[in-house]
């Protein structure tokens, strides 16, 4: 079975699945297409789901709970929202090169 090539078009939109909201939305509604690209939406999916929103979650509660702990969940939850990030940097990294890694 041969692999086929990725077209430049597919990286730009697997990439910015990662980085903008747009760019998420447009690599979503085009993602039939491609098993690249789906495969490049599913991992910001799960990004998304196991890193971003708790770390959100966790963000929003420590600044709506006022006691000592607060602050410490305000930095816990924007180191989270900070490592988020970095994955994101990394699978929009991954998908311009054209490659098809698991970043989660």
């Amino acid at each position: 079975m041969e692999q086929q090539q990725i077209t430049s078009q597919e990286r730009y939109i697997a990439a910015s699945a990662y980085l903008f909201d747009l760019g998420y939305t447009i690599a979503w509604l085009t993602q039939v297409e491609s098993d690249f690209t789906r495969f490049h939406v599913e991992q910001e999916n799960k990004i998304i789901k196991r890193v971003l929103l708790p770390g959100l979650a966790v963000l929003f509660g420590g600044i709506l709970w006022e006691s000592i702990a607060s602050k410490y969940l305000i930095y816990s939850g924007v180191l989270i929202v900070i490592v988020s990030f970095f994955w994101m940097m990394v699978g929009a990294w991954h998908a311009l090169k054209g490659r098809k890694k698991k970043v989660i």
